[in-house]
């Protein structure tokens, strides 16, 4: 039996479902969710079969909250940036573009 200790109120669990199966994994920081989750999409067959959860301990209670998909592209772009080197720039119009560093 293993054992998660959450650092602060918060931790995070992953679903996967594969066809009739379906993966847990609870993770204590949203950064090690997010790299399950990029792990996971390289091998399902649709992004609809992933889903990411907070779960908030307050108290005696736990409040669960779905992570929506924005959010977690966020965390994925930074990595772009930090992995290949992407530069983010505004035009004078104030649209922002991206090009490699």
């Amino acid at each position: 039996m293993s054992e998660l200790e959450v650092k602060g109120n918060t931790f995070y669990v992953l679903r996967i479902r594969e066809g009739d199966a379906e993966k847990l994994t609870l993770h204590d920081d949203f950064g090690s969710a997010v790299a399950r989750l990029k792990e996971g999409l390289k091998t399902s067959s649709s992004p609809e079969h992933l889903e990411l959860m907070s779960i908030d301990v307050k108290g005696e209670k736990f409040e669960i909250k779905g992570v929506p998909w924005s959010t977690i592209a966020a965390e994925l772009v930074k990595w772009m940036e930090e992995d290949i080197g992407l530069v983010r720039e505004k035009t004078k119009e104030g649209k922002t573009i991206w090009r490699l560093g």
